[in-house]
């Protein structure tokens, strides 16, 4: 009867340590879902948003980054061209002198005159042309031009004189055509010959800034 007996309490101490271990299985399945539960939960709810903000703030922060950039850059043109302008400053005078921003007739008239006089030279006449269909073409759109016409007698060096200071004036003035003539006027033909006087004619192109008018 002893070997039947150690049968059944060892089936049934099996028995007892399976349910055991699948009882501890079952709760260490409950623990680790309940864990994984709470994980999901704290992400989702805590560092999710979290997450979301930091995120936030970064891009904030790159943006402003860029701005500054931005900003920056602008700001080093602004000094360069303060720096730009304050060196040209002082040369505005020279380049407002080459191309004025009107046409000034009457200060071109007395800069033909006088620079006849100083070349001792006899002036006649000074007209101006205002068609502007006639003037030089390639010009830019924001430069005017207009047409002067005017004639002197005197010898020649003093002619090439006049000739070369309206050559090298500080206003911009292209000379198209210079005529030649020892043609008489109302003196003797012997006054003429002993003086050795011509008649020049110069037509020159008269340049301006006109871009603030357009």
């Amino acid at each position: 009867m002893t070997p039947t007996i150690s049968i059944i309490d060892t089936k049934s101490l099996y028995e007892y340590i399976q349910k055991q271990y699948d009882n501890r299985r079952f709760t260490r399945f409950i623990e680790i879902g309940s864990t994984f539960f709470l994980i999901s939960f704290f992400l989702f709810f805590a560092v999710r948003p979290t997450a979301l903000i930091i995120s936030a703030l970064v891009g904030e922060i790159k943006a402003k980054e860029i701005i500054s950039q931005q900003m920056k850059t602008k700001i080093d043109k602004v000094i360069l061209a303060q720096d730009t302008f304050s060196q040209i400053q002082q040369n505005y005078g020279l380049i407002d002198a080459a191309l004025p921003s009107r046409p000034n007739y009457s200060s071109v008239a007395e800069y033909f005159n006088g620079s006849a006089q100083q070349s001792q030279l006899e002036t006649n006449t000074i007209s101006f042309n205002l068609n502007t269909k006639e003037t030089d073409k390639s010009t830019n759109d924001s430069v005017g031009t207009y047409k002067a016409s005017t004639s002197i007698r005197g010898n020649f060096l003093s002619s090439m004189d006049y000739i070369n200071k309206l050559l090298h004036s500080r206003r911009v003035i292209d000379i198209k055509s210079v005529s030649i003539s020892n043609k008489e006027t109302d003196k003797s033909k012997e006054e003429t010959q002993s003086s050795g006087a011509l008649n020049i004619g110069v037509d020159p192109i008269i340049y301006f800034w006109q871009g603030q008018y357009k």
